[in-house]
Order: C-alpha cells, then sequence, then structure tokens
C-alpha cells in the first residue's frame, strides 16, 4: 500500500477558531446571567465581541432566554424624599444617585407605583402623573382629569401596566411600548370610589368610573396585579376592604375581608397572588402569619375566603425570634411571589411558596412601602447600529479604547439643559410682558406637550399661522 506524500507547501485546512466565530459567540452570550455589568463588560474585549452584545436581534434574543428581568432593586418613599436601595453587590449595584436623576430628587412627587420597568410619581401641585423610566432616563407627564383635581374628589393612587401586544413580548423591556395608567380617587365624604385609564396610544383619559363604597379613608397601598385587575387595600370604618379595578371590563367592585381577622395595623395586610393564580391575602398578627385564597363556589358560584396556610413567624427559616406588634409588611413582589417584612432584626424577604427567608439588615431601608424594581437595565448604552462606538460605565471596566460620560454627568448635563431652557422661556415671558404663571393655562400646555410628541419634523406654528388658525375657530363658533 502506497501512502499519498503531501504536496510541498500545502498546509492542512485549520477549523476556524471558536472564539472568531459570531454564532458560537452568541449562543454562548445568551447563557450568561442578566445583570446590569454583563453586557458592558463583553463590549470592551474586542470590537467583535462588542458588535455581537450591541446587535438589536441578539439583544431581543437575550431577553427572550431570560424572560424574567432581573430585581436591581427597591423604590422606597411615598412622600417627600424618594430613595432606591439596590439588591446587587458591584459591579451590579446602581448607586441611588444614579437611579434618581437630581432632578427627580428634587421634586416634591409623591410615589404610587413602579411596574414594568416604569415608576409612577404624582406631582400634586401640577396635577401631572410623571412616569419615570430609570434604564433610560425617559420620562413622560401627563395632566390628570380636572375632576380629580377639585374640592370634591382627590388623587389618592395611580398604577402603570405595560399594554404591548407584540408576540413573546418581555415585560422588563418595556421602554418603548405602550402603556396604561390607571387613576384612582376617593371623595371628600370617603364614600365614593373613582377610577380613569390614560392611554399612551391615544394620549387621552377614559370615562370616569365610580362606585359607592362604605368608608374609606385612603389607598396609598400599592397596588397589586392580579390577571388582568389591580387590587388596593383600604382602611374603613368598620376595617380594612379591597377595591378591585377589572382592566378588561374598566368596572370597580368593592371585596370584603374574611370575616374574624385578628391584625393590629393596616400594614399588616397585603393582598397576593394566590397558588392558583387567584386573588390572595396575607395577614401578619404578631407571630402568626397567615395566607388567604379567594374561591368561588362549584354550588353557588359565590366567592369567599379560604385559609391555606398558618405558619409561626419565629419557625421560618432563618428568621429566629422576633418582636410582635413592630412587624409589618412593607412590599410585595408579583414576579417572584416575595413579601418583604419588617422585624426587629432587620428587614427580611420571605419567598411565599418556600417559606425561604433572607434577612437584609436595616440600614438603608425607609418606614414607606417597598416596590421592587426589574428591568433589563444596561450600565452602558446599547441597542445602537453595529460600528457605531459603544461605550460603558467607567465604574466597571475601565478601557483605553472606549470612552463614555458617566451617567452622573450625563444626568447633570440635562439639568443644566434645563436651566438654561428655564432661562430662556423666562426672558419671553418678561419681553412680552405675560406672567409666568401662564405657563400653566392648560392650553398651553397641552400645545407644547403636542408639540413634542409630533417629534422635530413639525415646525413650531408661526404668529400669522396661529392668527389664521383662531380666525377659522371664530368662523366655526358663528351659528
Amino acid at each position: 500500500m502506497t501512502r499519498r506524500r503531501r504536496r510541498r507547501g500545502a498546509r492542512p485546512a485549520s477549523a476556524p477558531a471558536a472564539l472568531e466565530d459570531d454564532d458560537l459567540l452568541r449562543k454562548i452570550f445568551l447563557l450568561l446571567p442578566p445583570q446590569p455589568s454583563t453586557l458592558p463588560r463583553l463590549s470592551v474585549v474586542c470590537k467583535q465581541w462588542r458588535d455581537v452584545v450591541t446587535d438589536p436581534q441578539f439583544l431581543r434574543g437575550f431577553r427572550d432566554q431570560h424572560r424574567k428581568p432581573p430585581l436591581l432593586g427597591l423604590v422606597m418613599g411615598h412622600t417627600g424624599h424618594r430613595y432606591f436601595r439596590s439588591d446587587l453587590d458591584p459591579p451590579d449595584h446602581i448607586p441611588h444617585e444614579r437611579f434618581f436623576p437630581r432632578d427627580i430628587r428634587s421634586m416634591n412627587m409623591d410615589i404610587f407605583d413602579c411596574r414594568h420597568g416604569r415608576v409612577v410619581f404624582f406631582a400634586q401641585q401640577l396635577g401631572e402623573v410623571v412616569l419615570f423610566d430609570p434604564a433610560t432616563g425617559g420620562r413622560r407627564c401627563v395632566v390628570v382629569p380636572p375632576v380629580f383635581t377639585g374640592k370634591e374628589i382627590g388623587v389618592f393612587n395611580a398604577a402603570v401596566i405595560c399594554v404591548s401586544g407584540d408576540e413573546g413580548h418581555v415585560h422588563g423591556d418595556c421602554h418603548t411600548s405602550p402603556f396604561q395608567v390607571v387613576l384612582m380617587g376617593i371623595s371628600d365624604d370617603y364614600r365614593q370610589a373613582f377610577a380613569s385609564v390614560y392611554s399612551s396610544e391615544s394620549g387621552i383619559w377614559g370615562d370616569i368610573i365610580s362606585i359607592e363604597n362604605r368608608e374609606m379613608y385612603d389607598l396609598r397601598q400599592p397596588s397589586t396585579l392580579i390577571g388582568n385587575a389591580l387590587y388596593w387595600l383600604f382602611p374603613g370604618d368598620v376595617g380594612e376592604g379591597i377595591l378591585e379595578f377589572d382592566l378588561g371590563r374598566q368596572s370597580l367592585a368593592n371585596i370584603e375581608m374574611p370575616h374574624g381577622l385578628e391584625y393590629y395595623r393596616h400594614r399588616s395586610l397585603q393582598v397576593i397572588l394566590a397558588d392558583d393564580g387567584c386573588v390572595g391575602l396575607a395577614i401578619l398578627s404578631c407571630y402568626k402569619f397567615e395566607m388567604w385564597e379567594r374561591k368561588v363556589s362549584c354550588d353557588d358560584g359565590v366567592a369567599g375566603w379560604v385559609l391555606q396556610k398558618t405558619i409561626q413567624l419565629n419557625t421560618i427559616l432563618g428568621l429566629g425570634p422576633m418582636g410582635g406588634l413592630h412587624n409589618l409588611l412593607m412590599g410585595y413582589d408579583e414576579v417572584d411571589h416575595v413579601i418583604y417584612i419588617r422585624t426587629d432584626i432587620g428587614f427580611c424577604m420571605v419567598r411565599l411558596e418556600s417559606m425561604q427567608s433572607r434577612n437584609l439588615g436595616k440600614e438603608n431601608f425607609s418606614n414607606t412601602a417597598y416596590l421592587p424594581y426589574r428591568s433589563f437595565y444596561t450600565a452602558g448604552t446599547f441597542g445602537k447600529p453595529k460600528h457605531e462606538d459603544q461605550g460603558m460605565d467607567a465604574d466597571l471596566v475601565p478601557s483605553r479604547v472606549l470612552k463614555q460620560t458617566r451617567i452622573d454627568v450625563m444626568f447633570k448635563k440635562e439639568t443644566e439643559t434645563r436651566s438654561k431652557l428655564s432661562k430662556a422661556w423666562a426672558k419671553w415671558f418678561r419681553s412680552n410682558g405675560v406672567p409666568g404663571n401662564k405657563a400653566d393655562c392648560p392650553h398651553f400646555r397641552s400645545a407644547l406637550k403636542l408639540t413634542q410628541e409630533l417629534g422635530t419634523r413639525f415646525i413650531v406654528p408661526t404668529g400669522n399661522e396661529i392668527d389664521g388658525a383662531d380666525l377659522d375657530a371664530s368662523d366655526e363658533e358663528l351659528p
């Protein structure tokens, strides 16, 4: 048998290096955890890796792969100063100052909700709901219906829900998705609840929905989203109750609590998701923790409460001995089914499915409700087209090649720009003899809002165009 001789100069074909194959890189990167520093750290390795992790198709696949956005921390502070407590260790830790820019921190607003990547504020003096996206810095101000700012009805709470109809949409990547805001109010005699829904797609509020009810003093506890309905706990003259808003039917309903409950404070109760997807209720009474479920009877079709579980708190794994009256339910995570409890030994999170707990300590907690914040947040700017210079957070991985302005510097520049804009408007008002409070005119603000939404393709009308439109409107009003 003769052996074939290799031709001089010919070399065996070598397989391409594994880490030079874009398809293989995508498959590997998709398996990495969705933490804020993951993609920025990959992007600084080399240009090829940066092109892979900044490709929009890869980003969509990355979110689809993980489905559930990571918990980044807790938003706190119903009134006064708001605060963000990061749940992550460095390099994924997000400082409070970076999460809430200076202009957001300086505004006197109440925090009402935090869901699907957005934080909902209410600026009472302006009569506006402010929706803020910490991951992008984007915000949207919506003037509430006049009936909610009158003397007979007051704004008590609001909730935000992403309503994206895209197939495979992952909540937590809702930055450009359509959303709805449900605004809740109570009459001045505390016996009637009101609701209205704002649609980001139409830009208008829906009809005012109301329901007669027994006395309810407030709706300040954050809502719980279960299925296609929102639920608020309210204290009243004969104990607590639950107010339900059905998003599909656009209707309000009152749900009475289980009979014979023993608890000490309003914050001893929390609406939760029950095991079978129904409405549940967690009740904290000194050392005892109860979980109830609202079920519909097969016999008569009437819904009622059924006690599912009773647990002694000091037997929950890791908690040990606890105080009594000082134990309070401070928040609930709808996604992970986790409840947050304030105790004498610290602030604890308890997974209701396994009853395993974790003590978060006592530092950097407020005495207001805790709102879990989830998002596919990255420490740098991503989603740009290929070959554009991509940056990263300077606190993560130093790089001599890529440079990006620090996020806090970006917020500072934004604040300075807003200040210059305010001064320019002030000069115009002063030079034309127009009082500054005329800027609060709803017609003026509506025109500004519409101009902003139309984008830069539409030019602000000239004085002649405004006069012409005014004459046309006058002619239309004539009989």
